[in-house]
């Protein structure tokens, strides 16, 4: 029971390490280019607005009266969509190649 005190050891708790201090500047967030720009009206931004062709209850629709024409259905909307502007609302977007 007494064999640390016979040695001489002692039990010291750890001392706490204080936090590392902040960094006097933040670190700047890189710049995105913006990838799509309006021909219509100049908006520049990274998102489209993307539309499809038909309407969503018609495609429900096809797909419970007979799966393999709602599956066409679906294949034709999806290959029909429009990338349009945010702002204007324009089908004149052109992407820049990165």
């Amino acid at each position: 029971m007494a064999y640390w005190l016979v040695l001489g050891r002692t039990y010291d708790p750890p001392t706490p390490t204080p936090p590392p201090a902040p960094s006097a500047k933040p670190v700047p967030t890189p710049m995105r280019p913006l990838r799509y720009e309006c021909q219509r009206c100049g908006h520049q931004s990274n998102t489209v607005r993307e539309e499809k062709p038909g309407n969503l209850f018609m495609e429900i629709c096809t797909w419970i009266a007979n799966p393999f024409v709602g599956g066409l259905y679906s294949v034709t909307r999806e290959a029909g969509k429009k990338a349009l502007c945010v702002n204007c609302g324009s089908e004149h977007m052109t992407e820049e190649v990165w």
